[in-house]
Parts: structure tokens; C-alpha cells; sequence
């Protein structure tokens, strides 16, 4: 995934393993832009479903940037 270096994301969406629905990244795991580097976490990352009990393993290429229109 490559970052948008005018504009930063307002946050990353991934489908989720256990329900097949789109959920949004906690901020403490989703990657982010400092202004000069895209940081992605390394490794696998556990995340679970609201709707399903359990949780998953995902990377950050399973994560999707998206932004808020006005």
C-alpha cells in the first residue's frame, strides 16, 4: 500500500476473517504517516470481530487507508 503524501488517511479498514465485514484498525495498530516515512507494523497482528466471537491474524497488507468526505 502506498501513502498518499498530500494527505493523510483518516484511518485503515480491514475485512474481517471471522464475519467477512469491513471493521476499522485500532489506532495503536493500524499504520500510519509521520509526515516524512509510512510506518507499517511487522509481523502478524491478532484483531478480533464485535460480531463474532474469536480473534484473527492479519498483516498490514490486509489494511485499507480510507478518508472522510466533507
Amino acid at each position: 500500500m502506498q501513502p498518499n503524501t498530500t494527505t493523510k488517511p483518516d484511518g485503515h479498514l480491514f475485512v474481517c476473517k471471522l464475519c467477512g465485514h469491513d471493521h476499522e484498525v485500532p489506532e495503536e495498530k493500524a499504520p500510519y504517516w509521520d509526515g516524512l516515512t509510512y510506518h507499517l507494523l511487522v509481523g502478524d497482528i491478532e484483531l478480533g470481530c464485535a460480531e463474532k466471537a474469536g480473534t484473527a491474524l492479519y498483516t498490514s497488507a490486509d489494511f485499507k487507508a480510507y478518508r472522510l468526505t466533507a
